[in-house]
């Protein structure tokens, strides 16, 4: 049988730079084309990478894939093709923003076979949109959210941020009521959290704004837990919410520590073994190392602790948990028995243990990094 394995295309290009974010991107769309020519190349030197695997999700993300033009998502699809990347592939996946939908755009994606798109919403409130530097205001994200439920084809899933300095219960309940009046099958909510060298850093350093505290963070989490589940929305991970059937199949690839292949600058890959690398994240030197047919990545070879240490951060995110058969199958035993002998150190509600399982419950959640950290080696 063989073992599953996903693609990952990072298009590092955003029209505007949020306050929040640390991921790779430019706001320089000037060698785009040249970029996209770089990151087809990379992925034909790189096709042995799958060819025994069973290639079932193909992600664009980035930055925002969303600024694509037509031709270049052409030349993508048609490398597909020549590749043929399409014949396992149940979910193709296309980050966007909402000012990037139009009526075109979605005509565009239907006929190349694109299935689901990720709508970057963060939030429906305009005061909070331009405090995180967004390019969108809410009557955009409204828009786009007509068009897409009148003529896209395939899932659709939406992306909000919780924990902001300015969101309250109501303002949250709001937000929610309207989305959940869509044909949204996945939604994903995200804590706002504090990354190195972002605007958002300096402003707190600089006490030009204050972070929502752990408390309001805790509530605004359960409550969009019950509010999505009575909506009937699956809580299969921390972050992610799905109607029954419409778990993300290319997420899903990295919480279950399946293969993956990432292209692009800053892309990660992992073979599903040992082995993890990690692109350049540099623009101009990946594309230069690419056209002159190098490695434009650094390669690491995980020792059993890091392996371990892996599995447990990204297993304990979801609802399925830390199979217990399956530690002793791929560590030891030993193993096992230190997971269990760890979380009896714990409020005993914050799991759900099972005879081959353990899983984190709603609250449990709350502290998954803590947990995850004292269950490290």
């Amino acid at each position: 049988m063989k073992k599953k394995h996903g693609l990952y295309i990072h298009i590092p290009f955003c029209s505007k730079a949020c306050s929040y974010c640390d991921f790779h991107f430019s706001t320089n769309l000037r060698y785009m084309r040249q970029m996209c020519s770089a990151i087809r190349k990379e992925m034909e030197m790189r096709r042995e990478e799958w060819a025994d695997k069973e290639l079932v999700s193909i992600y664009f993300g980035g930055g925002t894939p969303g600024l694509l033009p037509e031709n270049e998502l052409k030349e993508f699809f048609l490398l597909f093709e020549g590749l043929r990347l399409l014949d396992d592939v149940r979910e193709i996946t296309l980050e966007a923003n909402p000012e990037n939908i139009s009526k075109e755009n979605i005509t565009l994606w239907n006929s190349l076979g694109i299935n689901r798109v990720s709508l970057g919403i963060q939030s429906l409130y305009d005061s909070e949109l331009e405090w995180m530097r967004r390019s969108h205001n809410s009557e955009q994200s409204i828009r786009a959210l007509n068009l897409l439920q009148d003529y896209f084809k395939g899932t659709l899933t939406a992306d909000i941020i919780f924990g902001t300095p300015f969101l309250n219960l109501e303002m949250l309940a709001s937000e929610l009521d309207i989305l959940t009046a869509y044909p949204l099958q996945h939604l994903s909510a995200y804590q706002l959290t504090v990354e190195p060298k972002t605007l958002l850093q300096k402003e707190i350093q600089n006490q030009k704004i204050k972070i929502s505290d752990e408390d309001t963070i805790a509530e605004q989490f359960l409550f969009i837990h019950d509010f999505l589940e009575s909506k009937g929305y699956e809580h299969y991970e921390i972050s992610n919410y799905a109607k029954p059937g419409y778990r993300a199949i290319h997420n899903s690839l990295y919480w279950q520590g399946e293969s993956y292949s990432g292209f692009g600058p800053s892309a990660h890959s992992y073979d599903g073994i040992i082995t993890r690398t990690k692109n350049i994240a540099n623009n101009h030197e990946y594309m230069r190392l690419v056209v002159q047919e190098g490695k434009p990545a650094e390669t690491e070879l995980l020792d059993e602790r890091q392996r371990f240490n892996d599995f447990v951060l990204t297993h304990i995110r979801t609802t399925d948990g830390i199979d217990l058969n399956e530690v002793e199958k791929k560590f030891t035993s030993d193993k096992k028995n230190h997971i269990l002998k760890t979380i009896k150190d714990f409020p005993s509600d914050w799991f759900i243990i099972e005879e081959s399982a353990v899983s984190l419950s709603v609250k449990g959640m709350l502290f998954s990094d803590f947990i995850s950290e004292k269950i490290f080696l």
